[in-house]
C-alpha cells in the first residue's frame, strides 16, 4: 500500500468536491477546475483566453468548463469574479437540496402596515377578498394577520395582481412550500426581475419546469441551453433518450469523447458512438468507458475511436443533408 505524505503547497479541494464532483466530471473540465482554483488560491487572475493557451486546450471549451461548474453550484460569477466555492449554496428554508436562487430577496424590506387597515381594503375590494378565500384553501389553513398584510403588500407594493399571487402560491406549493417567508422571497425576486404579471409568470414557470428536463439538463452540459435546438438536434435526443433509453451520464461521456476527437460539439458523431453502445448492450458509463477503451486498442494507429466508420466531415455532411 502507497504511503500519502502532504506538504504546504496545495491548493484547497474541499471534501465535498472530492465525494461529488469527480465521478462524472471530464478530464478537460477537472484541468480547468484545478488551474483556475490554483491561480485562485494564489491571488492571481487570468482570462480565458490564457488559461485555454496554458492547458493546450480551446478557449471555446474553457468558457464550457466554467459553465459546467457554476451549474453544479461550484462556483459563481459576479460581475467578472469568479469565485469557488467548497460546496453548492444552499438555505435551511428552502431545503437540503434546493439551491438558493433568491438570495438576495432579502434586501428589499416590506412597508409596515396596520393588520386593522389591511383587513378593511382587503374588505372593500372583491378580487383580493376572493384571493384571500381561495389562499386560505391552497394553504389549508386561515391566515394569520401577518400573512394577511404579506398578500397585501405583494398587490399594493410590489404590484402583483390577485391572480398573479394565486400562480405564486400555487407555485410555491407544488414546490412542497408552505412558508410565507419563502413565497415572500420568491415574490420579491420575480419582481426583480420583472416578473409580475400572469402571463409572465405562466410563462416563467414554463420555462422553469423546461429546465428540469434531461433534454435541457443536456443542452446544458454541451454548452447549448442558450440557443433554440434544431429539429435534428431534438431528433437525436429524442433518440438517445426515448427509444434508446440512454443514460443521462452516459450521453455526456460521448459528448466528452466528441470534443476530445473533433475538438467541438457534433451530435451526428455522438450519435455514432451511441448507437454502438446500444448496438452492444452497454447501458452503464462504466461498461462504455470500458469498451471505449477497448476499441481504442483494437484501433490502428488512429486517435479517433470511430475513424474507421464515419470521418467527421462525412458526418457532418450527413446532418447537413438531413437538416
Amino acid at each position: 500500500m502507497p504511503k500519502f505524505a502532504l506538504n504546504n503547497e496545495f491548493v484547497p479541494v474541499s471534501v465535498y468536491f472530492i465525494e461529488n464532483c469527480l465521478k462524472n466530471v471530464s478530464g478537460s473540465f477537472l484541468k480547468v477546475y484545478l488551474y483556475s482554483l490554483g491561480l485562485a488560491s494564489k491571488g492571481m487572475d487570468a482570462d480565458t483566453e490564457t488559461i485555454a493557451k496554458e492547458l493546450d486546450m480551446l478557449e471555446s471549451d474553457v468558457l464550457k468548463a466554467f459553465n459546467y461548474w457554476k451549474s453544479v453550484g461550484m462556483i459563481i460569477e459576479d460581475e467578472g469574479v469568479v469565485e469557488f466555492l467548497t460546496r453548492p449554496q444552499q438555505d435551511e428554508l428552502f431545503g437540503a437540496t434546493e439551491q438558493v436562487i433568491y438570495k438576495e430577496a432579502d434586501t428589499m424590506k416590506k412597508s409596515t402596515y396596520d393588520s386593522v387597515e389591511v383587513a378593511k381594503k382587503i374588505s372593500e375590494s372583491n378580487s383580493l377578498s376572493e384571493m384571500v378565500q381561495l389562499a386560505q384553501e391552497l394553504l389549508a389553513k386561515p391566515l394569520s394577520p401577518d400573512e394577511l398584510e404579506t398578500l397585501y403588500w405583494l398587490n399594493d407594493e410590489l404590484g402583483f395582481s390577485a391572480e398573479a399571487i394565486l400562480l405564486l402560491l400555487d407555485y410555491c406549493i407544488s414546490r412542497e412550500k408552505r412558508n410565507m417567508r419563502y413565497i415572500e422571497k420568491v415574490a420579491i425576486s420575480w419582481h426583480e426581475q420583472g416578473i409580475i404579471s400572469p402571463e409572465d409568470i405562466m410563462e416563467h414557470i414554463a420555462s422553469e419546469e423546461e429546465k428540469n428536463t434531461t433534454a435541457y439538463k443536456l443542452r446544458k452540459a454541451m454548452g447549448i441551453a442558450d440557443r433554440p435546438i434544431t429539429a435534428p438536434e431534438e431528433a437525436y435526443l429524442n433518440k438517445w433518450c426515448e427509444e434508446f433509453k440512454i443514460p443521462e451520464d452516459m450521453i455526456i461521456l460521448a459528448y466528452e469523447s466528441c470534443l476530445l476527437n473533433t475538438s467541438k460539439l457534433s451530435f451526428p458523431y455522438m450519435d455514432k458512438i451511441i448507437e454502438r453502445w446500444h448496438s452492444q448492450g452497454i447501458m452503464t458509463r462504466a461498461q462504455a468507458e470500458e469498451d471505449n477503451q477497448k476499441y481504442k486498442k483494437k484501433s490502428t494507429g488512429a486517435n479517433d475511436i470511430y475513424k474507421d466508420k464515419f470521418s467527421h466531415s462525412d458526418l457532418e455532411a450527413l446532418t447537413r443533408n438531413k437538416d
